[in-house]
């Protein structure tokens, strides 16, 4: 069974959740939760296009993806900090 919905709707949630600590001025909660939604959005993709990715490195995860889609560099180059 593959889950990517769950890992997008999730990714999607998390967020709105980091847009809420972003107002609430919970800022390192906000970056927490920013890096949650991008990992949780990429692994969904990863899946759909038939990966399993472990680990939590968004460069990692893309360079993955990039194997069957295209990636922009200037992408990949923002997942680097």
């Amino acid at each position: 069974m593959n889950r990517w919905k769950d890992w997008y709707e999730q990714g999607i949630r998390d967020f709105e959740r980091a847009k809420l600590d972003y107002e609430y001025k919970y800022y390192e909660w906000g970056c927490f939760t920013a890096q949650q939604s991008a990992e949780k959005v990429l692994k969904a993709l990863a899946l759909k296009l038939g990966f399993n990715v472990w680990g939590h490195s968004l460069s990692e995860i893309l360079n993955i993806i990039a194997s069957k889609i295209e990636i922009s560099e200037e992408l990949k180059d923002e997942t680097l900090f």
